[in-house]
């Protein structure tokens, strides 16, 4: 074994030490799969309901938009007006956050990542802080408020930019997207 593992253990030896003590491995191995496995089950049927109402919402969503909007081009001018502008921006952010909330469960269900995907959901946090500071009134905002509403966003892009850092120098993690 010049230049090999000293520690490396050939898989018949392995076998035959389980075998002497009396422990099945592949047994408690395939329990262990098998219990996983149902969980798996259970997560990509949760996650298809989960995103079978998302897409339910984002349906009657569009259409409650699109009504809005045909109302709001039939005032004319008067369309142009703050608050107007700010509900119609508001309703549309709502439609991309939702949309962008279906797309990570696809891709959920589709590549078998898991449920929760944290390089989906800050940006998702950032647009729904994006779309409640568009909805505020500033003059009647205090500084608290805004700080509150910096900080929110800080944190979130704050995490993001910790998980890639992480991710990036953990040596398992390597050669993974």
């Amino acid at each position: 074994m010049a230049g090999g593992n000293r520690n490396h253990v050939s898989q018949q030896q392995w076998r035959a030490r389980a075998q002497r003590e009396g422990v099945d491995h592949g047994a408690s191995y395939l329990r262990e799969w098998q219990k996983f496995a149902a969980y798996r089950l259970f997560e990509q049927i949760a996650l298809g309901t989960v995103l079978f109402l998302l897409c339910a919402i984002t349906v009657y969503c569009t259409v409650v938009v699109v009504v809005r909007l045909i109302g709001d081009f039939i005032l004319g001018v008067s369309f142009l007006d703050k608050v107007a502008l700010q509900e119609t921006f508001g309703s549309i952010l709502t439609i991309v956050i939702l949309l962008e909330f279906s797309h990570s469960i696809y891709v959920a269900l589709t590549q078998k990542s898991g449920a929760i995907q944290v390089r989906i959901v800050v940006p998702i946090t950032v647009l729904v802080i994006a779309r409640k500071l568009m909805l505020q009134d500033f003059a009647a905002m205090n500084i608290y408020t805004l700080l509150g509403f910096g900080g929110a966003t800080t944190d979130a892009w704050g995490t993001l930019l910790a998980y890639f850092q992480c991710r990036s120098t953990l040596p398992y993690a390597q050669g993974t997207g």
